[in-house]
């Protein structure tokens, strides 16, 4: 069994509070991943038409515009299935799309790691 190597992904977080968002990217960064922005689901389809693959999606459910983050989780699993999504949020969300793994805030920095290294096995069997 090979060891998760963050270095090999890159990282979309969606979120919509400015201070979580530089949190959890600092995080990540640290570990080694490399690491996309987003404040809402309408930036983040932006962010996905222009930035190079992105391999994982870490984003809130409850943001301003029309779309929030579960509307986005279902735009990625029937255009980009490829991609592993976690949604991030204080509350329980409605139904998640099938594949789509939720994340209680508030939530340590190493339950967050672990998930996204459970997400990200595909991206290293494909390696």
């Amino acid at each position: 069994m090979s060891t998760f190597d963050p270095s090999r992904c890159r990282v979309l977080i969606v979120e919509d509070e400015w201070l979580v968002r530089e949190m959890m990217a600092d995080v990540l960064e640290e570990t080694g991943f490399t690491v996309s922005l987003a404040a809402s689901a309408a930036e983040a389809l932006r962010v996905l038409r222009r930035d190079p693959p992105i391999d994982l999606v870490v984003s809130d459910i409850e943001m301003p515009g029309v779309l929030d983050g579960v509307d986005l989780a279902r735009l990625l699993r029937s255009q980009r299935p490829e991609i592993g999504v976690v949604m991030v949020s204080g509350c329980r969300p409605r139904t998640l799309p099938p594949g789509v793994l939720f994340l209680a805030k508030p939530f340590v920095p190493a339950e967050l790691l672990r998930v996204l290294s459970d997400l990200a096995a595909p991206v290293r069997a494909a390696s």
